[in-house]
């Protein structure tokens, strides 16, 4: 109930300083419609364009030490109602922490109430829109000082020349600027503001990164005396910049480590207590892959890692479907049903671009994005952006759309059709897949496989790969005779086993075809067709491979 009531009283003070114009664009953290996406985006981009202009960016990126837990209640009201706040939300808002009190066990003994008189509650929906109002000032004094990186270009309508001293995100502040000089006087402003909020900066986590040009004596710099670090990375807002070229280079090597520990974790046997299939498909996608996308609208990996990325969900794919690993690349795409990281990045990258050419001009990451396409600038994020584009069809017929919204939805729309088509032109060129390509119309998962042994050897004879004699002398010579190995009257092709041999124990389906045994086109228990609900023709498929299976095993 103080959750929901919590969140009434949120929605209501967002609104108000929203239209009142009290959160500078400096900051986008927990407001509506703003991204940490729009954060990164600035700060990459910036880093690019100081680099191709050979300017110098120095970042500073600065720790609130425990900044919820030391925002004092008095100065806080105080700040509420100098911004013109209600005293009728005040006062609720100071009933809600008025009062509180705890106690401390330490063994056997424990202390009396102690009043707690700072602090924003954890977990509290109102906490982070309180905060933010309430260091608003620090981005006032920052936007005030007339300090930062210039951008400077022209457009058919005006001159535009903009100074952007730093980012917010909540608590995560990064101050920006061409020289040491100016970087101090920011700092400066900095600790001058944060002190008189009764706050401080924790400096051993703070630290100073020169993500472009040369700072010769950037360890000079200092922040309430103290002198801060210079670091070649950062993790800032989920993603590692360094210095260089390789400006995502521990990004990407944190993101193989992710991707190597979500392998382990998928191919554990106690997983299989459960659909194996269902458990790996589902938890892969839900669990593993929105954290190696993180950033994907903004951070542009390189071509190798991207590859591997590829390469590891169809490993993954392989251990969910359980087959070898001459299957198609193709078939295990189709049956698990999960798009490709290429189209996922292309998805994010254009949906954001779109967003991009939405955003009011006043905000930061709009005005970045005018700046580079005033200028020309061919940074990684344009030509990738173009490069997608132009792969997934979007320069042969342009999308109209009227809101953000709209746009995203049409885009997913165009890059699945687009990853579908390139899949089955993929498809043209391998022989095994002939029955699949005429069969799977698109990449979309199949719900026949569990944890048994015909259900991998199911999907292997979907995929043309089903491990017969006659398949295996593709690749090996050494396979002189290709009869049945369980009847030795026919040659052991999938075709027989699965519909003609009669050695094995379970019958195969009267009158049922081949796209028909391996789930193509399913069946009733009566051989009729009941519009794709029935399974009977697959399951006995799956006991006969499975008895196949055996038999050779056991020979």
């Amino acid at each position: 109930m103080y959750r929901l009531f919590a969140g009434v009283i949120k929605a209501w003070m967002s609104g108000w300083a929203e239209t009142k114009g009290l959160l500078t664009e400096l900051q986008n953290g927990f407001r509506p419609g703003r991204r940490l996406d729009d954060n990164l985006f600035v700060v990459t981009q910036c880093a690019e364009v100081a680099r191709k202009e050979g300017r110098t960016l120095l970042c500073c990126f600065l720790d609130v030490e425990k900044a919820y837990d030391n925002v004092p209640h008095g100065p806080l009201f105080a700040c509420l109602s100098d911004l013109g706040l209600p005293q009728l939300l005040i006062s609720t808002i100071r009933r809600m922490y008025s009062d509180n009190v705890v106690s401390v066990q330490l063994g056997s003994i424990i202390t009396g109430p102690i009043r707690v008189k700072k602090g924003l509650r954890q977990g509290c929906p109102l906490s982070p829109l309180l905060y933010i109002l309430y260091a608003s000032r620090v981005e006032r004094a920052l936007l005030n000082s007339n300090l930062g990186f210039s951008m400077r270009f022209s457009t058919t309508s005006a001159s535009e020349n903009h100074r952007l001293p730093g980012l917010a995100f909540a608590d995560d502040l990064v101050v920006m600027a061409e020289s040491n000089q100016e970087l101090q006087s920011l700092l400066d402003i900095c600790q001058k503001e944060i002190a008189s909020l009764g706050l401080r900066f924790n400096t051993k986590k703070s630290a100073v990164v020169c993500l472009a040009g040369r700072s010769t004596d950037a360890a000079a710099l200092t922040l309430a005396g103290e002198p801060l670090a210079a670091r070649n990375d950062y993790r800032y807002l989920g993603v590692t910049l360094c210095v260089g070229a390789a400006r995502y280079s521990q990004h990407e090597t944190m993101i193989r480590q992710a991707a190597l520990q979500g392998q382990r974790i998928l191919r554990r046997r106690c997983l299989w207590g459960c659909n194996r299939f269902q458990m790996i498909r589902d938890l892969w996608k839900m669990v593993h892959v929105p954290g190696l996308t993180f950033g994907n609208a903004v951070v542009c990996l390189s071509p190798t890692t991207r590859e591997w990325l590829e390469r590891q969900q169809r490993e993954v794919g392989r251990a969910a479907l359980g087959c070898h690993g001459r299957v198609a690349n193709e078939a295990v795409q189709g049956d698990v049903g999960w798009s490709s990281f290429e189209a996922r990045e292309a998805a994010s990258k254009i949906i954001y671009r779109g967003r991009l050419m939405r955003m009011r001009r006043a905000r930061w990451a709009r005005r970045v994005f005018e700046y580079l396409s005033a200028t020309c600038m061919r940074t990684d994020w344009t030509r990738r952006i173009y490069q997608l584009e132009k792969k997934y069809g979007f320069f042969a017929e342009a999308i109209s759309t009227e809101t953000a919204s709209k746009w995203a939805v049409e885009v997913r729309l165009r890059v699945r059709e687009a990853e579908d088509t390139q899949w089955r032109k993929a498809m043209e060129a391998k022989s095994t897949l002939e029955c699949y390509r005429k069969h799977k119309e698109s990449i979309s998962g199949s719900r026949f496989y569990d944890n048994s042994a015909g259900s991998s050897l199911l999907f292997e004879a979907r995929a043309g790969a089903l491990r017969t004699l006659e398949y295996r002398r593709r690749f090996d010579n050494t396979f002189v005779s290709s009869l049945c190995r369980v009847c030795g009257v026919e040659t052991e092709t999938q075709e027989h086993l699965v519909l003609r041999c009669r050695s094995l124990p379970t019958a195969p389906v009267e009158g049922a075809t081949l796209p028909q045994a391996l789930g193509f086109q399913l069946l009733d228990e009566d051989g009729s067709s009941d519009n794709g609900m029935g399974r009977y023709a697959v399951a006995v498929t799956k006991r006969r491979l499975a008895e196949w299976w055996a038999t050779v095993r056991r020979t």
